[in-house]
């Protein structure tokens, strides 16, 4: 992929953008290598905000097609650049891919942990799409436990 020099930062969030837009049109295998190229660039940047948009990207493309351990991985180094980044919004996707992970690797005592600091954070920062995430994790725990009548 041909980067423009004007401005690789920008570039790469809009190539990790379209990768993850057109996650019900391409192959996932194509859609992941987009993304990882975007992250790529993204690094060459030195743009710590380009690379944490661009994580939260490639982890969204590597539902399918990465492993429970990748995308580990890659929730952690979102989570370490959005807390470093002071950014709410990308703090929040971070901790979502965390409990998912958790959840994937059926990690109880990790599951409980992500889901205590999601919803403390999410009251927090009050951003009402995860607000309704918390209340999903709730959710799915008590599902998961047994909690829930049929």
């Amino acid at each position: 992929m041909a980067v423009p020099d004007s401005d690789p930062a920008i570039y790469a969030r809009l190539t990790s953008r379209l990768a993850s837009a057109r996650s019900l049109m391409d192959d996932p295998e194509q859609r992941a290598a987009r993304a990882m190229e975007s992250v790529s660039i993204a690094r060459r940047s030195n743009d710590s905000a380009a690379l944490a948009e661009t994580l939260r990207d490639y982890h969204f493309c590597l539902m399918s097609t990465g492993s429970p351990a990748q995308r580990q991985e890659v929730a952690d180094a979102l989570y370490d650049l959005a807390v470093s980044l002071r950014s709410a919004d990308l703090e929040m996707w971070a901790l979502k891919y965390r409990i998912e992970s958790a959840l994937e690797a059926g990690v109880t005592k990790q599951i409980h942990a992500n889901c205590r600091t999601f919803d403390k954070q999410a009251h927090r920062h009050r951003i009402p799409f995860f607000l309704c995430h918390a209340l999903h994790h709730k959710a799915m725990l008590a599902l998961r436990e047994g909690r829930l009548s049929d």
